[in-house]
C-alpha cells in the first residue's frame, strides 16, 4: 500500500493471490476509482511520483 503525499489516493496491490493489478482509492470516501491491470507477473512494489501526482 502506498498514499499520494497529499494524502488524497491510496495504491494497493495484492500479488501474493496472483491478482496483478493495482487498485486507486479515494483516500476521502474509501472509493476504489482506478484498476490497473498490465502487470503479467503480479506486483511487487508501489510508488507515486511526485511529478505525476498519481
Amino acid at each position: 500500500m502506498v498514499v499520494t503525499a497529499d494524502g488524497s489516493v491510496i495504491a494497493t496491490a495484492d500479488s501474493d493471490q496472483g491478482d496483478a493489478t493495482i487498485k486507486l482509492w479515494q483516500a476521502s470516501t474509501g472509493r476504489q476509482f482506478r484498476t490497473l491491470d498490465v502487470h503479467a507477473r503480479g506486483v511487487h512494489a508501489l510508488a507515486f511520483s511526485g511529478a505525476l501526482g498519481v
